[in-house]
C-alpha cells in the first residue's frame, strides 16, 4: 500500500504522482505471490466530480479521501453520529 499525505486540497497532478508510483511498485518492486499494490491519496478537500475525472481510466486500485485538520467539536460529532444511526 502507498499512501501520499497532503497538505492541500486535491490535485489532479497528485494523483497522477501516485499512480506513477504505484505503476513503478506494480513493475519493480512485487514478488510472487504479492498482491496488486494499492495507492491511497490522503488530501484536505475533494469534490467527488473532480476525483471521478481525475482517475477515469486509471488503475482501480487507486483510492482518494479527505482527512480534518482538526477533530471536530463534540456538538458535532454527536450530531454525525445521530444522524448515522437514523441512516442505519
Amino acid at each position: 500500500m502507498l499512501v501520499e499525505l497532503k497538505t492541500q486540497k486535491f490535485n489532479y497532478a497528485d494523483m497522477a504522482q501516485l499512480n506513477m508510483y504505484v505503476s513503478y511498485y506494480r513493475e519493480n518492486m512485487i514478488t510472487d505471490g504479492d498482491n496488486a499494490p494499492i495507492g491511497i491519496l490522503l488530501c484536505t478537500d475533494a469534490t467527488t466530480e473532480m476525483v471521478k475525472y481525475a482517475t477515469a481510466g486509471m488503475d482501480e486500485n487507486l483510492f482518494v479521501s479527505k482527512y480534518l485538520l482538526q477533530l471536530p467539536t463534540r456538538e458535532i460529532f454527536i450530531e454525525f453520529l445521530n444522524k448515522e444511526i437514523k441512516c442505519l
